[in-house]
């Protein structure tokens, strides 16, 4: 097992925040629409 899969990721805002009401819009967005400018991950790069 590598320490990756042990690390835990721990939220920077509240979960009731702006900023975590914005990630989760943008992870909705990323897995109903695919990779875009507003909502990507790092498997590929983007270019307009």
């Amino acid at each position: 097992m590598h320490l990756a899969q042990l690390n835990i990721a721990r939220p920077k805002f509240p979960m009731d925040s702006i900023g975590m009401a914005e990630a989760e819009e943008r992870l909705v967005h990323l897995r109903e629409h695919g990779e875009s400018d507003f909502a990507f991950s790092f498997k590929h790069s983007f270019n307009k």
